[in-house]
């Protein structure tokens, strides 16, 4: 109870919030996120594109043919279609 009303009370005070986000190691927490976004953004972008890459060029086989393959292929399709529905979404 008095732990509730301690947290609550730091969260409503606006001058502690200004000044902790103020502080340098919430700056630097926040830099650091930022650019972990980043990152991975633009290694999901990378990753996508070497599956086109990867698919586009296993279409152009003709000597494999194995029963695996189609499931192998429904597989890497629904991986391309959630990357592009959460690289969508990322934009929005």
């Amino acid at each position: 109870m008095v732990w509730r009303f301690l947290v609550r009370y730091l969260a409503n005070n606006e001058k502690l919030i200004q000044v902790l986000a103020d502080s340098y190691p919430m700056r630097k927490a926040a830099r650091f996120v930022a650019g972990l976004i980043i990152r991975t953004k633009i290694f999901q972008e990378r990753a996508l594109e070497s599956i086109k890459k990867a698919k586009d060029s296993s279409s152009m086989k003709e000597g494999y043919n194995y029963q695996s393959s189609g499931k192998f292929s429904q597989f890497m399709q629904d991986k391309v279609e959630k990357l592009k529905k959460i690289l969508e979404e990322q934009k929005r």
